[in-house]
């Protein structure tokens, strides 16, 4: 199975190419170590942040996806570069669910708008 998680803040890999460090989402990170052991399910965790192009990282079977649009909680939703940046990922990774963690930020709803036909869960 395809998960593509949709995160407010940068996390595992993330963080080093944001150059940030996690202050919290901890659960987050031990969850993606669990992904990491376990070869049936593909996960790709992806946010958004103020970078020029999409950044993607491989490690194990777990990718990374950093798209251009600024920080989360600043992303304008109604960008329809923005709303490409997502359709690529989707096609490139092609996901059998997409889970958006948080719907305080409007990067998910972005992504909702541009690929309404996908499967979503939202927590």
């Amino acid at each position: 199975m395809r998960v593509l998680w949709v995160t407010n803040i940068p996390v595992d890999r993330l963080i080093e190419v944001t150059n940030t460090t996690l202050v919290s989402g901890g659960w987050m990170q031990s969850t993606i170590e669990m992904f990491k052991k376990n070869n049936e399910i593909e996960l790709c965790v992806a946010t958004t942040w103020p970078i020029k192009k999409t950044i993607m990282l491989k490690d194990a079977n777990v990718e990374y996806a950093l798209l251009p649009g600024g920080y989360p909680i600043k992303y304008n939703f109604k960008k329809k570069t923005n709303y490409k940046n997502w359709s690529i990922l989707i096609d490139k990774f092609r996901p059998d669910i997409i889970h958006i963690h948080g719907t305080e930020f409007p990067h998910g709803l972005a992504l909702m708008r541009a690929c309404p036909q996908n499967t979503y869960v939202i927590s």
